[in-house]
Order: C-alpha cells, then structure tokens, then sequence
C-alpha cells in the first residue's frame, strides 16, 4: 500500500481539499473543548473574614499605582497588599464604616463613599502604618450616602448620592462640591443616583 501522503517526482496526487465550513468547525470545538481544560489552571484565590477582611460582602474595590488594593465593606474600608488586609474604621476618620463607593482620582485622592458622607485620603502621603482620612465639610447633609463616584477627562469629579448628583470641579477645594439641579429631568427633588458614567 501507498501512503498518500508520499508523493513520487512527478506525482500530481493532492490530498482532498477541506471546505473551509468544516474547518471552522473543527477550531471552534477544539477552541470550546480547550476552555474548560485552561480555566482550570487559572491562579483563583479567596479571602473573607477568616483572612482579615472586616465583611464578607464586598461594595467595592479599586487598585492605586503602587498595587494596594482597596476594597469597600458594610463594616468598613480594607487594604490588601496581596498577603495580609489592613482595615480602617470611624477611628481613622471616616463618617461611617459602611463604605459603599471609592475612586482614586488624577491627584491620587483616595475618595471613600459611606452612607453617612464622604472622606479622602492622599495616597502620596500615606503612612505605612496609619491612614489619616479628612471628612469632607460640603453641602452633603450627614446622613447622605455617597453610592457612586466618577472622574470626567477635565478632573471633575461626579458624586452620586442618596440626595441627588454633586460636582466638585479639578483642583478645586474639597469643600466647594455643589449640588446640580436636576429638577428640568426628574421630578423627585432630591433623586438618588447609584451609578454614574461620565463620557469624554
């Protein structure tokens, strides 16, 4: 017997040409039987209180530049450096220790949402050990919740809350925010914003 695969000089055998409908198909189900095999494989870690985190129920989380983690509870602020977690509570200056929202912005603020105010923290600034939060003095009534925070390209910075939408505008001093009026869309006077998206 001849394998067809062996061709004499000369030879004008050619192997039968695959239609490129059944070539796809056999990728896309090796492609979808591999899935299974490298998800298997990937690093998954899990933490929770038994680890040091203050809730099991995450908020939140965001990522400075220098690789701590931040992560946002019910029962307070976390900071994790991939081996151990750092909490941080009313004791350190934050209006509540239900944390819901946080944002790092351009002048890397820390901003940290509760459902009592607001706080920042300068992440250039922070001591290894302690973290010396600033409560923010605005037009925020003590018992708004701060649900959501966002950074537009020029610097401002959003602020959803239980009370409405604030601004504070780039460079401008934290206790400046104002409230924007959204009494020509809604009818609610002090409508509760959860999310935010802020365009180019």
């Amino acid at each position: 017997p001849v394998c067809p695969l062996d061709r004499a000089a000369g030879s004008t055998n050619t192997l039968p040409a695959m239609k490129p409908t059944r070539a796809f198909q056999i990728v896309l189900m090796l492609f979808l039987l591999s899935g299974p095999a490298l998800a298997e494989r990937l690093p998954i870690s899990h933490w929770s209180m038994v680890d040091g985190l203050p809730s099991n129920s995450i908020g939140a989380t965001t990522q400075d530049r220098r690789g701590f983690l931040w992560i946002a509870t019910p029962e307070g602020l976390a900071r994790f450096d991939g081996k151990q977690f750092v909490n941080f509570g009313k004791q350190h200056g934050l209006p509540s220790e239900r944390v819901v929202s946080l944002k790092i912005d351009r002048h890397q603020r820390l901003w940290v949402g509760t459902m009592s105010g607001l706080a920042f923290a300068d992440l250039e600034q922070l001591p290894s050990a302690g973290l010396p939060y600033t409560p923010i003095a605005t037009a925020l009534p003590a018992d708004t919740g701060v649900m959501t925070i966002a950074e537009s390209p020029d610097g401002t910075l959003w602020f959803g809350t239980s009370r409405g939408l604030y601004r504070l505008t780039a460079d401008a001093d934290p206790a400046a925010m104002t409230k924007i009026d959204l009494s020509a869309f809604f009818q609610e006077p002090e409508l509760a914003i959860n999310r935010l998206a802020v365009g180019p």
